[in-house]
C-alpha cells in the first residue's frame, strides 16, 4: 500500500509540473553489495557491546553477506525524483530463518521549486537522515564498517518524516538540513513523539576541510523502576576531515544523553582514521575509537577499537580488503575482565 501511494504522490507532482524540450524522464537501477569472509581468533561470546562480532565465540567462522542493496531511482522532472531501496543482510530474516528485505528507503525530492532564500529542496517519506552521510561520505569506509555514531547505535541512517535542506552560499561551504521524523529508523511509529534533526556542514579551503556540526532531540516514553514517564532523548555529534592529498584524515566525537525524571544515562565515542593512498589501486585505512556506553555507571566496560587494512580496488566498481577488526574491553568497578575481540576478515564490495 505504502509503495502506491508514493507511486500516486510521484506521478501527481510530476504530471503537475511543465517540463522543458530538452528534459526527458530517465532512471537507472541502484545495486550494492558488500560483505567478509571472517574468522574470530580472540574473544568470547557476550552481549554488554553493540559491536558486530561480540555474540560470536572463539574461532568461529563464516562468511558474511552484511549488506544488500537494490533500488531504482528516476527522475520525472529537471525538478523531481524518485527514489526507492530495499535492503536485506545477514540479520533480517524471515519466518523460515531465510535472508528477508525491508524497505529502507521511499521518498520524494523537490529540488528548487520552494521560493524561499536558501532553501534548495524538500524531501518526503521514508528518508536519509542527516546524522552521518556527509562524514560517512568522507570517511569512505561503509562497507568496512559503520561510522562511530552508526556503529554505537546512536542513530539511524534512515527514518519516515520531512526534510528542508539548502546552503547559506554559492559554494557548498555552508549548509544545513532540518528535518522532522518519527525517530523509529525503519519500524512504523508507536508514540505521538517527533525526532528534530538539525545538521550544518560544508567544505571549506578549497574544499580540503569538511565539517559538520550535528545534533537530534525527541520526547520519548521512559521506563523507570514500576512506572513510564516522559523523558528527552538527545544526540550531539563533531566531525571534521582533512583532505591532504595522498593522505586523509578526520576525527568525530559524539554525545548520547537518555533523562528521565529520576534517571538518566550517557554515552560518548571519540575516534579518529586516516586513509593513506600507496598506489592508484591500494589505499591503506587506520581507524581507532574509545567508547563510554554509561559516563555514570560505576561498573562498566569501556571499549577500544580498532580497524585496519589494505584497500585493493580491483576496478572502480569492485574491492577487496583484507583487514584485522580488534574490540577491546577495559573493565571497571569490579566487572570481571574479558579478552578482545580479534577478527580477521576478507572484505568484498560490488557496486553498480
Amino acid at each position: 500500500m505504502t509503495r502506491w501511494v508514493l507511486a500516486l504522490l510521484i506521478g501527481s507532482l510530476a504530471a503537475g509540473w511543465a517540463q522543458t524540450s530538452e528534459f526527458q524522464p530517465s532512471g537507472k537501477p541502484i545495486l550494492t553489495l558488500f560483505g567478509d569472509y571472517f574468522y574470530k581468533v580472540s574473544g568470547e561470546e557476550h552481549a554488554y557491546s553493540k559491536a558486530v562480532f561480540s555474540d560470536e565465540p572463539k574461532d568461529f567462522q563464516a562468511f558474511l553477506i552484511r549488506r544488500v542493496y537494490l533500488g531504482y531511482q528516476y527522475r520525472f522532472t529537471p525538478h523531481i525524483l524518485g527514489k526507492i531501496i530495499i535492503e536485506g543482510n545477514d540479520a533480517i530474516l524471515n519466518s523460515r530463518g531465510s535472508r528477508s528485505v525491508y524497505v529502507k528507503y521511499a521518498y520524494v525530492d523537490l529540488r528548487d521549486v520552494i521560493p524561499l532564500p536558501f532553501v534548495r529542496g524538500l524531501e518526503i517519506g521514508a528518508i536519509y537522515t542527516p546524522s552521518w552521510r556527509f562524514s560517512e561520505k568522507f570517511y569512505g569506509y561503509r562497507f568496512l564498517e559503520r561510522t562511530p555514531f552508526d556503529m554505537r547505535k546512536f542513530g539511524s541512517s534512515n527514518d519516515a518524516g520531512i526534510k528542508v535542506y539548502g546552503s547559506f552560499d554559492q559554494e557548498g561551504a555552508v549548509n544545513y538540513e532540518i528535518m522532522v521524523g518519527n525517530g523509529r529508523n525503519g519500524k512504523p511509529e508507536n508514540n505521538k513523539y517527533k525526532r528534530l534533526y538539525v545538521s550544518l556542514q560544508g567544505k571549506v579551503l578549497s574544499k580540503k576541510l569538511w565539517y559538520q556540526l550535528y545534533g537530534d532531540y525527541e520526547n520519548m516514553p521512559v521506563e523507570e523502576e514500576d512506572r513510564t514517564v516522559i523523558g528527552a532523548l538527545t544526540h550531539w555529534k563533531v566531525f571534521a576531515g582533512a583532505d591532504l592529498g595522498a593522505a586523509k584524515v578526520g576525527f568525530e566525537a559524539a554525545y548520547q544523553r537518555l533523562k528521565g525524571e529520576a534517571t538518566e544515562k550517557s554515552s560518548i565515542v571519540l575516534s579518529a582514521f586516516v586513509r593513506y593512498a600507496i598506489a592508484s589501486t591500494l589505499e591503506y585505512l587506520l581507524r581507532a575509537d574509545y567508547y563510554d556506553p554509561d559516563v555514570q555507571a560505576g561498573q562498566k566496560y569501556t571499549e577500544f577499537f580498532v580497524v585496519t587494512g589494505v584497500r585493493w580496488e580491483v576496478t572502480p566498481k569492485v574491492m577487496l580488503m583484507p583487514n584485522v577488526w580488534i574490540n577491546s574491553y577495559r573493565a571497571l568497578g569490579g566487572v570481571p575482565t574479558t579478552p578482545a575481540d580479534v577478527v580477521l576478515r576478507l572484505t568484498f564490495y560490488w557496486k553498480y
